[in-house]
């Protein structure tokens, strides 16, 4: 999929989830409590992370993590001549949803420690997590698919539609509506 469809539709999803979290929450009111609780945060205190807080890690993270598991390929490859090289073959170890559910438990821990900042980056992780997931899903319906049980391993797909098709265009504008209605 392309990458800007992989950013709509996670940054989509990813809004619907930080919406479920607010519950119906004034945004004014939570942005008030996240500048309150900004000082303390940085002094590493153990001050409660402001729903605010929580609502804008999974958002940003969403948004992040959705396009993570094509731009992580190219994390630590060198420039030769100008062109940049894939460090990790495409399609496989970024694209193991068992690296993204490690990333998710890994910010889990991080929400149950006591200083509130660490707990801010676990909710971070947990929204890059779900992003990355809806880009594991769109990715599971083109022909190539994704490696399922192992990162190196068999491609598993249900191929809806091609890269670079209508068919593709298509099926975002399904993902976005469906979003929406979720919002």
């Amino acid at each position: 999929m392309q990458l800007v469809n992989h950013q709509i539709t996670g940054t989509i999803f990813s809004l619907a989830l930080a919406k479920h979290v607010a519950d119906g929450r004034a945004w004014k009111d939570m942005f008030t409590e996240a500048q309150e609780w900004m000082p303390y945060a940085l002094s590493g205190s153990s001050a409660d992370v402001p729903l605010a807080v929580i609502v804008f890690a999974l958002l940003f993270g969403g948004m992040i993590g959705s396009s993570l598991p094509d731009v992580a390929e190219f994390f630590l490859s060198p420039r030769i001549f100008g062109q940049r090289y894939r460090t990790i073959p495409h399609r496989t170890l970024t694209h193991w949803p068992g690296l993204w559910i490690l990333i998710a438990g890994l910010g889990y821990v991080f929400m149950d420690d006591s200083d509130s900042l660490m707990n801010a980056v676990g909710w971070l992780l947990c929204g890059a997590s779900v992003g990355a997931v809806f880009h594991l899903l769109m990715d599971f319906f083109t022909p190539t698919g994704i490696p399922l049980l192992t990162p190196f391993g068999k491609h598993y797909s249900v191929t809806l539609y091609r890269v670079h098709s209508v068919a593709e265009w298509m099926f975002v504008f399904v993902i976005v509506t469906t979003g929406i209605f979720i919002i």
